[in-house]
């Protein structure tokens, strides 16, 4: 119904993915309009990619998850007003991976060269993606974005 009546603010009006992006994010999170958050968030990559972008956009929100202040994020990300709950969530998450046995590689992004693009493309056992700079496949075996995600802000506090 909204959308009959103006479809680019029920668009920005919506929040996409799998980390809920609000549509009215696209220009603070580098998109060229809201159709391009959409067609970003098409694919698991994507999603990925643009809740990358959301936390990359705030430095205050990007410190709180990299030092693992659950309370600033969940206050930030989510806007509040969940009394601690969010945050106990996100807190039994980190510890969850939190188990420092093996560092997963940094997260990968389009154009990356170096060995973590290496590392995936043997696990890949792809042509090589270093040179041609092609956004690497989510069906690699071993190749889990939420986790590469998650090693990236753990590690870079």
């Amino acid at each position: 119904m909204a959308e009959a009546l103006d479809r680019k603010a029920a668009d920005q009006a919506t929040s996409w993915g799998a980390f809920q992006v609000m549509g009215f994010n696209w220009s603070r999170d580098r998109y060229k309009d809201v159709d391009d958050l959409i067609n970003a968030v098409q694919t698991e990559w994507g999603q990925l990619d643009a809740f990358a972008r959301y936390m990359e956009a705030d430095p205050a929100l990007l410190a709180a998850l990299r030092s693992g202040n659950w309370p600033v994020v969940e206050t930030l990300y989510n806007g509040g007003g969940y009394g601690g709950v969010y945050a106990a969530r996100l807190a039994a998450a980190a510890a969850l991976h939190a188990d420092g046995a093996m560092p997963p590689p940094r997260a990968l992004r389009l154009g990356d060269k170096g060995n973590d693009v290496v590392v995936l493309q043997r696990r890949c056992a792809s042509s090589p993606m270093a040179t041609s700079g092609r956004q690497p496949t989510p069906r690699c075996a071993g190749y889990r974005p939420s986790v590469t995600w998650w090693s990236t802000v753990s590690s870079a506090a």
